[in-house]
């Protein structure tokens, strides 16, 4: 029983003072007297309540009591204290060290699990003051870079381990530090060379600048070193200089060099010689740029330089030197700083003209690679110009071009190039089309064995040489482009049959589309035969599979219309439906007279040197509006918006094409519809008696009004230059007037001709939304898709209107 009072008061006791009652059975004989002797001393509850590390570390040596009251009165956490006993080496406690030894370990929080290499190897009396806080500095910020975490101080010899409390530590590369204390432990002028460079705090050499040095002669290096470095102590560059030797290789070279051409220089001239890397060099290699400020170029600049001075590119470095000011005003992003371009073309070879031009040809993407340049080939000047421009595919077939001179081979890649000529062409073909162009250029092709096919554009004249030997039994029966385009979209089919008449009497069994097409739409034999020659040039010009491809996207709605679309071209009878009779006033709800419908529906055309514009109004034309010259948003095969495409067999939609050499390079949506100067629904509102007695009171009613309205709108292109697309844009301007004129309607612009226009001014004007059968139509410059509830509405935006117009309004 006396014993169970015992253990119960002893219980009480650790309660009391904030013990772990489980240590009672454990530390029974200790327990009383080092409670007493916590009590006596005064050490606060908080250096070890809920803390069992402590609390049984206490009760092993009761010594630590004294460690914990001198701690506490230094600030230091419990929590501190119990995470360094929890890491304690099993042969070691806390006692084995002095208790100020483990106060400044336990102050510095980054020593982590260097916290005891420190106490073991470094917290001596051997040790100064100062190269024990070095020890603990560097240990500190090994244990905070990763690549030293793993470090066992076990492993290092002594001369090697001092090296943490020497101050070159400061410049040493973290995460090479066990190769850093090797070298240095065994060679004597590398650890000269490095006390140097922390001399003068140098901390940005890595550790593979230290292998380039430990490659050389050392000791010879280390004295030219010197050298060099009292001749630049006057004029305050020796910072700058090493900076810069570092950069260009830590050459022992470099240094005698130095040595005798910095004597007698003035400290400003040397101090010029180490402002940037490029004058470095160029004074290394004996001055061989002097007409170039090169402190202040760009990096891009002066590592081009660089590279001139030290590969001995002589004949570009006299170009830069007798043209800096066309060098200086180069982009950084000109295609003479890529790596590639240094590699594809001989420097040396450029010229003034050159240098002008590469202001202009800038790189295409972040890194600058230009991917497909051959690495095994020479090219010159000009064949970079034009195959940068182009994409890649045209590298590759350049390379398949058998011509021997390069002036020729140009031509041809860019006669392909400036109408995109090769898009349509698998790769499979490029072989092919490069033999006949090897043979004699597009155009003598075109001129010569095409000469009789009537309106053959490029692009088709392009796929028949691809196709050349598989259609060549057909070519003297081919008559127009759509025959051409048809026999070579079918090359693999009608090689069986002899003629190209025999070819139209089985178009059933050769156009797999067609077929698929008379299934969905449930076109008879009876229709087939009735309406055989409109159905043979529909198909000539791939209407079929172009047919399919779009019925199959629409919803059944649509699917209806389009299919009262496609049957009437087939038969012949497409502007029957798309003018019928009354469509076009009640899509505009406009009274037009019978004269506004012969002037809409005759179309206008115009010619300007190489520029062709035509309004067009025809099946194919609308089909291609989202696809030629590019892809929009209303293209038949993949457009987000395509639905809208049915819009534009309306009667009051036309279509601007603008064609260079037979290929279509833009096209802008011409609509007649109605519109106003105000918005007609809020005018409706303000309706009231006319002010007879104001002057302005006809032309305030004249403003209300609504009128008959021809709208362009903005223009999409392809293939041609800024100042090409300037000139069809006021083509597009100059017809689409002649239009208004014969309509006697107002002509409305898109803002985006702006820059395009002559005496027209911006404005608000609000346009009509047409009916449609197509049920959604899509403005550009209305904001997008307009649906069913948006029609008989007006929307408003900023146009532009001729200056007439609004003076006389």
């Amino acid at each position: 029983m006396k014993k169970i009072i015992e253990r119960l008061n002893l219980i009480h006791s650790l309660e009391e003072s904030q013990f772990g009652v489980d240590l009672a059975a454990k530390y029974q004989s200790v327990i009383p007297e080092v409670l007493a002797d916590i009590k006596e001393k005064g050490l606060p509850y908080t250096m070890y309540r809920n803390l069992p590390e402590i609390q049984e570390a206490i009760l092993k040596e009761p010594k630590l009591i004294d460690y914990l009251v001198f701690w506490e009165k230094h600030e230091i956490y419990a929590s501190k204290i119990s995470s360094m006993l929890k890491n304690l080496p099993q042969d070691k406690k806390m006692t084995d060290f002095t208790k100020e030894s483990l106060l400044t370990v336990l102050q510095n929080n980054k020593l982590g699990d260097f916290t005891y290499d420190f106490l073991r190897y470094f917290d001596s009396a051997e040790l100064n003051e100062e190269q024990k806080l070095l020890a603990i500095q560097n240990l500190c910020a090994m244990n905070c870079h990763y690549a030293c975490r793993e470090l066992k101080l076990s492993e290092f010899n002594d001369k090697e381990r001092a090296f943490i409390y020497d101050p070159v530590f400061a410049i040493l590369p973290l995460e090479y530090l066990t190769e850093m204390f090797h070298t240095l432990s065994g060679n004597e002028w590398m650890y000269k060379v490095v006390r140097l460079l922390y001399r003068y705090g140098i901390s940005e050499f890595y550790y593979p600048d230290y292998e380039k040095i430990e490659k050389q002669n050392v000791k010879a290096l280390y004295e030219k070193l010197q050298s060099v470095m009292s001749l630049l102590e006057t004029c305050d560059s020796v910072r700058d200089f090493l900076a810069t030797w570092r950069d260009n290789g830590c050459s022992e070279y470099e240094l005698e060099i130095l040595t005798k051409r910095l004597r007698g220089l003035s400290a400003v001239e040397m101090q010029k010689i180490f402002h940037s890397r490029a004058a470095y060099i160029n004074f290394i290699f004996g001055s061989r740029i002097c007409n170039l400020e090169l402190d202040y170029l760009s990096t891009e600049k002066e590592e081009l330089l660089i590279y001139a001075i030290t590969a001995r590119k002589n004949s570009f470095l006299r170009l830069i030197e007798e043209n800096p000011e066309e060098y200086i005003a180069l982009s950084p992003r000109s295609i003479l700083f890529s790596s590639w371009f240094r590699n594809a073309v001989n420097i040396n070879s450029l010229n003034k003209k050159n240098l002008i031009c590469l202001k202009n040809l800038l790189v295409r993407n972040r890194n600058g690679d230009a991917v497909d340049f051959r690495t095994d080939y020479a090219y010159t000047f000009e064949e970079v110009k034009t195959l940068y421009l182009l994409p890649d595919d045209y590298t590759m077939f350049y390379h398949m071009l058998d011509i021997p001179r390069i002036d020729d081979k140009l031509i041809v890649i860019r006669q392909l190039g400036k109408r995109g000529l090769l898009d349509g062409i698998s790769e499979d073909d490029y072989r092919k089309l490069a033999q006949k162009l090897s043979q004699k250029h597009l155009y003598r092709w075109m001129n010569e064995e095409f000469s009789h096919i009537k309106g053959l554009g490029q692009e088709s004249a392009v796929k028949l040489l691809a196709s050349y030997e598989e259609i060549y039994p057909f070519l003297s029966e081919i008559v127009n482009e759509t025959e051409a385009i048809y026999v070579v979209r079918n090359a693999g089919v009608v090689q069986k049959y002899i003629t190209l008449q025999e070819v139209k009497y089985n178009l059933l069994q050769i156009d797999s589309a067609w077929r698929a097409l008379c299934k969905t739409l449930e076109i008879d034999q009876k229709f087939i035969e009735a309406h055989s020659e409109t159905i043979f040039a529909f198909l000539t010009k791939n209407g079929a599979e172009i047919a399919l491809t779009y019925y199959r996207q629409l919803d059944d709605k649509a699917k209806e219309s389009y299919r009262r679309i496609v049957m009437a071209e087939l038969m012949g009878k497409f502007y029957e439906l798309k003018y019928h009779l009354g469509d076009l006033k009640r899509e505009i709800g406009y009274s037009v007279t019978e004269k506004h419908c012969y002037s809409w529906t005759k179309l206008l055309d115009e010619r300007k040197q190489d520029i062709f514009v035509k309004e067009c109004d025809g099946f194919f034309e609308t089909m291609m509006v989202g696809v030629k010259p590019q892809r929009t948003c209303m293209s038949y095969v993949d457009g987000a918006y395509n639905q809208c495409l049915l819009s534009n067999f309306d009667s009051n939609k036309h279509i601007l094409y603008a064609y260079i050499d037979g290929e279509p390079v833009a096209r802008a949506l011409l609509r007649l519809t109605k519109g106003s100067f105000q918005d007609i629904k809020n005018a409706s509102k303000e309706f009231m008696y006319v002010d007879l007695e104001s002057n302005d009171s006809e032309r305030h009613v004249k403003r209300y009004r609504e009128r008959l309205t021809l709208f362009l709108e903005l223009s999409y292109s392809a293939n041609i230059n800024l100042d090409k697309r300037g000139e069809i844009d006021a083509m597009f301007i100059e017809l689409a007037e002649k239009k208004a004129k014969e309509l006697d309607c107002l002509l409305v612009l898109s803002a985006s001709y702006e820059t395009s226009s002559k005496n027209y001014t911006p404005v608000r004007y609000y346009l009509y939304i047409s009916r449609s059968k197509a049920g959604e139509q899509y403005f550009d410059s209305l904001g997008g898709s307009c649906s069913v509830s948006s029609e008989q509405s007006y929307r408003g935006n900023r146009f532009l209107v001729a200056d007439s117009v609004l003076e006389n309004s």
